[in-house]
């Protein structure tokens, strides 16, 4: 959930409860790792927000990801190695 007021971002424990229409992309890749049962060694925060650096990156060098679409960023991911190669402190 993102703050409406520090535009922080939280992770929500339940996302089965949280309603969608308020979910960012944050939550939507959220949800994606905890289905890979992957604990990130940093925080959830902090292995997104290296993610979608790295796409970032990765569109700047012409790499075909859809940025919008959180199935095609995890999908990227894992040909990159997993998500164990974006889990570090930035």
């Amino acid at each position: 959930m993102v703050d409406q007021w520090t535009g922080k971002w939280t992770e929500e424990k339940d996302y089965n409860i949280y309603p969608k229409e308020k979910w960012c992309m944050y939550d939507y890749l959220a949800v994606l790792i905890r289905r890979e049962m992957y604990k990130p060694k940093t925080s959830m925060e902090n292995l997104i927000t290296i993610i979608l650096l790295a796409v970032d990156n990765a569109i700047e060098d012409g790499t075909d990801i859809i940025k919008e679409d959180p199935q095609d960023i995890i999908w990227w991911v894992k040909e990159q190695g997993g998500l164990s190669e974006f889990d570090y402190e930035a």
